[in-house]
């Protein structure tokens, strides 16, 4: 598949576009020849950014948990380039940890940026889309947002929210000429995991299970694939193979799944969670 045919002169936008996964999308993205606008809260990191795109890339900074600030980013897009081709949504936060440990606060966190601001730009973006006649939104979920993740258990609903909201817009949108599209990555090395809060459990043993050669892919070989998906059109676009194969045991045997996540929530709450006698 010729991607660059495919995306060459696009005008794309791209929510949490200074690191990870969205920090790669733009880079490869503006390699094709797209026009790529990126959104973020650090703008010292977008710098590196452009920078890495020879300055083709336009960076807007914006907080998705305002909704001002997601309004703002379009105008600002639309001012500029008066259509909106893609918009590629990869902000979210992570969230560790068993559910009874969490602080209000850090529930409330997720919360704002992974249900609320998923609303926010999904909600903009799927009207600017129909009132143009075409469009593509992709969301990025999780494979913790297809099939319940234990000691995550937050961050799974979350990211649950972000795959049937895109799941009914894609309904929505067909007879409207609107695409949507929802991406499930499996663990991709992204600072996601080490900028994460973690409730009573052992940052560090927990990030380093995350990156363990076994389950990990690079950044910009998720983003190839997410490309390649979109290009397709694909409904969900699972970066792994056991993304895929996990989700479709949940779908097909949801009693088997859920025994055997149980059974294994025994030895991963003894070797992940900080020792308090519980």
């Amino acid at each position: 598949m010729n991607l660059a045919r495919t995306y060459q002169g696009k005008v794309v936008v791209v929510t949490g576009g200074t690191s990870g996964i969205g920090k790669e999308l733009v880079l490869q993205l503006s390699a094709y020849g797209a026009q790529v606008y990126f959104s973020g809260r650090n703008s010292a990191a977008a710098e590196s950014v452009i920078d890495a795109t020879a300055n083709r890339a336009v960076f807007i900074e914006a907080d998705i948990q305002k909704a001002a600030d997601v309004e703002s980013l379009f105008e600002t897009v639309l001012r500029s380039s008066e259509h909106i081709d893609y918009v590629l949504h990869c902000a979210g936060v992570i969230l560790g940890g068993e559910i009874r440990d969490h602080q209000l606060a850090d529930i409330e966190n997720i919360l704002h940026t992974n249900v609320m601001g998923t609303a926010y730009v999904a909600h903009r973006a799927y009207q600017i889309m129909v009132r143009q006649g075409y469009g593509h939104l992709v969301n990025v979920s999780s494979g913790a947002g297809l099939f319940p993740l234990p000691l995550m258990g937050v961050y799974s609903s979350s990211k649950f929210f972000v795959y049937g909201l895109s799941e009914v817009l894609r309904m929505e949108g067909k007879g409207l000429g609107v695409k949507v599209s929802t991406v499930a990555p499996g663990i991709v090395d992204t600072p996601i995991y080490d900028r994460g809060r973690y409730s009573k459990t052992d940052k560090g043993t927990t990030i380093k299970l995350f990156k363990s050669r076994l389950w990990t892919m690079q950044a910009d070989k998720a983003a190839h694939r997410i490309l390649k998906g979109v290009a397709r059109n694909r409904t969900v676009i699972h970066t792994q193979l056991y993304v895929r194969s996990s989700w479709l045991s949940y779908r097909l045997f949801p009693h088997i799944f859920r025994f055997v996540v149980t059974r294994l929530m025994g030895p991963y709450r003894k070797r992940l969670r900080a020792n308090d006698g519980n």
